[in-house]
């Protein structure tokens, strides 16, 4: 749901390393409309998914992809999952980061540049 693709399209083993390939392309009219047609055949799932999530967090997610979509309707495209890991990682270092003991600090510090460098390399 959060990717906008069909599960089999993002979990083939096949195709693992071919991030252009695996994901395809989402803005030809046909992957628009196979993805209407597998979103009303799983629309009781997906229901029941999104009823499970917190509030607070459908709309971060939501706001997300309008600022993204805003973003590159304009012509500045921005990869505003780095901007809000920065964001969460400077108030986590501020704030979370004074009652933690020098082990899981330097656990949570290497998870955050392994996830930095991971978005960055999707980025590209």
């Amino acid at each position: 749901m959060i990717v906008n693709r069909k599960f089999e399209d993002i979990m083939d083993e096949k195709k693992k390393n071919q991030m252009k390939t695996r994901l395809g392309d989402r803005d030809s009219p046909e992957a628009q409309k196979e993805l209407q047609e597998y979103a009303l055949f799983y629309h009781q799932e997906i229901v029941e998914i999104l009823d499970m999530i917190k509030r607070e967090l459908l709309l971060v997610l939501k706001t997300n992809n309008y600022l993204r979509s805003i973003d590159k309707r304009l012509g500045n495209p921005t990869n505003t999952f780095n901007t809000i890991n920065e964001i969460t990682w400077e108030v986590y270092w501020n704030e979370v980061s004074l009652d933690m003991s020098y082990y899981s600090l330097f656990r949570e510090f290497f998870r955050y540049y392994f996830l930095k460098v991971g978005l960055y390399a999707m980025y590209l």
